[in-house]
C-alpha cells in the first residue's frame, strides 16, 4: 500500500472543523481512502468524527476486489468504469520543502486524487443501497474504522523482562529437546531442515512415508508426523522442538523487536479481506497466540498492565452455537441456551444414551467436538479422525445429533443448497461469501466450497457481532470511562485497559454491550474477568 502524502494540516484545526458536524447524514460522511493508513499521520484521532466513508473498505464489502494491496486507481476503475487520470506514482510519499516543483505536483494530484474518492463514494454509495448493505457498511464497518484506528493507537502494554526469560527458558528447553532427538535417531543433525529430518525419519529408521514433494524430499508436515506420533520415540519430541522453536522466533524474540518506545505493542488490524469478514492481525499477529498450551499461555503473561492499572477481558460464550440455534430455527437448541443449560452435556447426553447429570467429562468433550464439527459441515470420516473413533462410531453419532436437534442440521442442508443456486453465502447482515468453488471440476474443491456455503453464515455473523460489539464499547468507554481503553480483539474476545478504580465499571459495560449487540431468539453471554496480565485476565 502507497504511503500517503504528509499535508500541514494541524490536529485542532481538524477537531475544529468536525466539531461543526456532529451528526453525519449519509449522504454528507467524510470519504477517504484507507483512512486508517493516512490517519496515522495525525498525532491523534480526530475527535468529533464519529465515522468514516472508506471507499477501500466499501469495495471490499461489495466485492469489487479482492487479495492484499489492491491500489485507489484500481478501485476507482472497477467501481466507476472510468479509467484513473492521475499518475499513481505521482502522489506518493511525504511532500518536501526542497523540492517546491515536485511538491507542486504531488499536492495537485493529492487534491485531484482526493476528488476522485469523493465520486467514487458516490457511485459506491448507491451500489450500496441496491445490495442492501445499508446497515452492514454505515452502522458497522464505516465506524469500525474509526474504532480500530484508537485500538492500533493504543496498543497493548508488554514486558520485555518476561519476554526474555521466556525466551532463556525456550532455549534450554530446545537444546535439551535437541539432545534427546539426537539420541533416539543416533546422529547429529538440523532438525529444522526438512530434507536432512526426511532423510533422519524415511531413509535411516526406514519410517513409513507418503509421496515426494516437489523438491524431491518426503514431506514431513504437522500431518505426516501426527500419523507417525507412535512408530517412534523421536517423534513427539520432534513436535514439541517445532512448536517451541516458533513460539520463540515468533514471539518471545519477535514481540521483543515490536516493543516500541513507551513499552507498548501495536498491531495493524486489517478489517474487510477475510472472506468471512473477521478481523485478522499484522505486524505482529497477536491473534495467533496459542490458548490451549501452557507455552500459549506463558506468552499472554507477559502482556501486562502499566502500573495502577488492569486489564478487562471479555469474550462472548459459545457465539456460533448460539447462532446456529437461532438461524436454524432449532427449538430444543434454543430453549437449551434460554434455560441456561449445558449444551455440550445435553448433546452428550442424547449421543451416549444417559441422563445428563451421569454424562462423564470425557463424553462431554466427544459432544463439544461433535457441536463444533457440525457447523463446519464435518463428515462421518472427518469426525472419526477428530474423535479417534471408528467410522461406524463417527456414523451414529452424526445421525444421533440429526435426530437431537432436527432443525440444525436441515438448516445446514438448506445453506447448501442455496449456496448452490444463488452463488453466494450470506450473514444476517447481508455481507457476502461468492463460492467460486462451487463451479470446479475438482471433486474436492467443491467439497470445500459446500462446506463454506455452511459456515460462511454462522462465522460471518459471529464476525459481524464482534464488530458492533466493538463500535457500542469504544463509544461506552468514551462517555462513561474516558481514561479506559480498548487495547485489544481476538475474534470473539476484546480486552480493556483501565485504572484498578475503574475495572468493575468497565466489566459491567463490556458485558452490556456485547450482550445487547443484537437482539436474538436465544441470548449472547459474556464472560469477564480482571487481572494484571492478560492470562490472570482471561
Amino acid at each position: 500500500m502507497k504511503s500517503p502524502v504528509v499535508y500541514s494540516v494541524s490536529i485542532d484545526s481538524l477537531n475544529e472543523l468536525f466539531s461543526k458536524i456532529k451528526d453525519y447524514e449519509i449522504s454528507v460522511l467524510p470519504s477517504s481512502y484507507s483512512y486508517k493508513t493516512a490517519s496515522k499521520c495525525l498525532s491523534e484521532p480526530i475527535k468529533d468524527l464519529k465515522s468514516i466513508f472508506d471507499v477501500e473498505i466499501c469495495a471490499y464489502v461489495l466485492n469489487t476486489v479482492s487479495g492484499n494491496d489492491v491500489s485507489f486507481g484500481t478501485i476507482f476503475e472497477r467501481t466507476t468504469g472510468i479509467i484513473f487520470p492521475i499518475d499513481s506514482e505521482s502522489t506518493s510519499g511525504q511532500v518536501s520543502l526542497f523540492e517546491m516543483e515536485d511538491t507542486d505536483k504531488k499536492l495537485k494530484n493529492a487534491a485531484g486524487e482526493a476528488l476522485l474518492v469523493a465520486y467514487a463514494a458516490n457511485v459506491q454509495a448507491r451500489q450500496i443501497e441496491e445490495n442492501k448493505l445499508t446497515n452492514l457498511l454505515y452502522m458497522i464497518e464505516f465506524p469500525l474504522v474509526l474504532t480500530l484506528d484508537r485500538i492500533e493507537r493504543n496498543g497493548m502494554y508488554v514486558s520485555k523482562d518476561e519476554l526474555t526469560r521466556l525466551h532463556d527458558d525456550f532455549k534450554t528447553r530446545i537444546s535439551e529437546i535437541e539432545k534427546k532427538i539426537y539420541e533416539l535417531t543416533g546422529e547429529e543433525f538440523l532438525i529444522s531442515s526438512p530434507k536432512q529430518l526426511s532423510n533422519v525419519l524415511f531413509e535411516k529408521l526406514g519410517l513409513k512415508h507418503g509421496k515426494k514433494g516437489k523438491t524431491g524430499v518426503y514431506s514431513t508436515s504437522a500431518e505426516v508426523l501426527q500419523s507417525l506420533y507412535d512408530e517412534h520415540p523421536a517423534i513427539p519430541y520432534i513436535m514439541e522442538y517445532r512448536a517451541l522453536t516458533k513460539l520463540d522466533s515468533t514471539y518471545a524474540v519477535g514481540l521483543i523487536d515490536k516493543i516500541e518506545s513507551d513499552g507498548r505493542i501495536r498491531t495493524t488490524f486489517t478489517q474487510a479481506m477475510t472472506n468471512t469478514g473477521r478481523l485478522s492481525s499484522t505486524e505482529p499477529n497477536l491473534q495467533n497466540i496459542p490458548v490451549r498450551s501452557s507455552e500459549g499461555e506463558k506468552i499472554r503473561n507477559a502482556f501486562i498492565a502499566p502500573e495502577g492499572r488492569v486489564l478487562v477481558d471479555a469474550d462472548y460464550s459459545q457465539i456460533e452455537l448460539r447462532l446456529l440455534a437461532a438461524m436454524s430455527g432449532d427449538e430444543i437448541m434454543c430453549e437449551a441456551f434460554r434455560e441456561g443449560q449445558d449444551i455440550h452435556r445435553r448433546t452428550a447426553s442424547g449421543l451416549f444414551g444417559v441422563p445428563e447429570e451421569e454424562v462423564t467429562s470425557s463424553q462431554r468433550a466427544a459432544a463439544k467436538t461433535v457441536n463444533f464439527s457440525i457447523v463446519y459441515g464435518v463428515t462421518e470420516y472427518g469426525l472419526s479422525q477428530d474423535l479417534h473413533i471408528s467410522f461406524q462410531e463417527s456414523k451414529h453419532f452424526i445421525e444421533s445429533y440429526k435426530r437431537q436437534f432436527p432443525k440444525v442440521t436441515s438448516y445446514l442442508d438448506s445453506l447448501k443448497t442455496k449456496g448452490e443456486d444463488l452463488g453466494y453465502a450470506e450473514t444476517l447482515f447481508g455481507r457476502r461469501r461468492y463460492l467460486n468453488e462451487l463451479r470446479s471440476q475438482n471433486k474436492n474443491l467443491r467439497e470445500f466450497g459446500l462446506r463454506v456455503a455452511m459456515n460462511t453464515p454462522i462465522q460471518g455473523t459471529a464476525a459481524d457481532i464482534i464488530k458492533i460489539a466493538m463500535n457500542r464499547v469504544n463509544k461506552a468507554l468514551e462517555e462513561k470511562v474516558p481514561s479506559a481503553k480498548l487495547v485489544m480483539q481476538v475474534h470473539d474476545e476484546l480486552i480493556v485497559e483501565c485504572d484498578k478504580a475503574d475495572a468493575e465499571t468497565c466489566s459491567k459495560l463490556l458485558i452490556e454491550e456485547m450482550e445487547n449487540a443484537v437482539k436474538l431468539p436465544v441470548p449472547l453471554i459474556a464472560d469477564c474477568g480482571i487481572g494484571d496480565t492478560w492470562l490472570k485476565a482471561k
